[in-house]
């Protein structure tokens, strides 16, 4: 009898735990999600009004300074790295992070979902874009007459670290 009371215990504690932890996980996962449409959205309100006349974005983004610190001023107040990329996927500019410019490019995979006119959500790497996973929301604008694929992103650490204090929370306690 004994016995049997513990091990339904026990395994309603871990069935308990992993619900938690997986709800923890999903709500992480949104609120990530809500915020990076945020500096999505800002951003390509910024790049509308920067580059009202301008023919070709790509230009505007790359040769002026002013205008980067618009974009830098974005990535320090939302803490969030952000990538601009043209149609084939080459990185034009790189805000926040480590500098990715020229040395690598998105996969046609993910141009190809943002051709779609939806965001895309992913936790990854970006297929060895990112040294690290991070939580990554991409949209793609059209502004002028230039494509444009904005990607911003943030660090995937404060949820490790999360599961790992649960866990550890869940041991001790067990």
């Amino acid at each position: 009898y004994f016995s049997a009371t513990a091990g339904i215990l026990i395994v309603s504690t871990i069935a308990l735990g992993l619900m938690q932890m997986a709800l923890s996980v999903n709500y992480f996962s949104r609120e990530r999600q809500t915020s990076l449409t945020d500096v999505v959205d800002i951003t390509a309100a910024q790049l509308e009004i920067m580059t009202a006349g301008a023919e070709d974005v790509r230009s505007v983004l790359i040769q002026n300074g002013e205008r980067r610190q618009v974009v830098e001023l974005i990535n320090t107040t939302t803490d969030a790295m952000l990538l601009f990329a043209d149609e084939e996927g080459r990185i034009l500019m790189n805000v926040g992070g480590t500098d990715v410019v020229g040395s690598h490019q998105l996969s046609q995979r993910l141009i190809d979902s943002m051709d779609t006119g939806a965001d895309v959500f992913s936790v990854g790497d970006l297929d060895g874009v990112y040294l690290e996973r991070r939580y990554t929301l991409g949209r793609k604008v059209q502004i002028g007459e230039s494509p444009l694929y904005i990607l911003a992103s943030s660090s995937n650490i404060g949820m490790t670290q999360y599961l790992w204090d649960t866990t550890s929370i869940f041991f001790l306690s067990a």
